[in-house]
């Protein structure tokens, strides 16, 4: 229970930023495609990161 709460905690300190990471791809039909993902943004300490990296 104290973890779930732990993570409740953090998610609260997020923001989405206007920037996008463009370094996660994905192959569909022998494509290679690049899906941008949403950066975040850390409250507590102004930090831009991606949450997938």
């Amino acid at each position: 229970m104290q973890k779930m709460q732990k993570s409740f905690e953090k998610i609260a300190a997020l923001e989405f930023a206007d920037e996008y990471c463009e370094n996660h791809t994905f192959s569909k039909g022998g494509q290679v495609t690049v899906k941008p993902v949403r950066m975040m943004i850390d409250k507590n300490d102004g930090s831009i990161y991606c949450p997938r990296c």
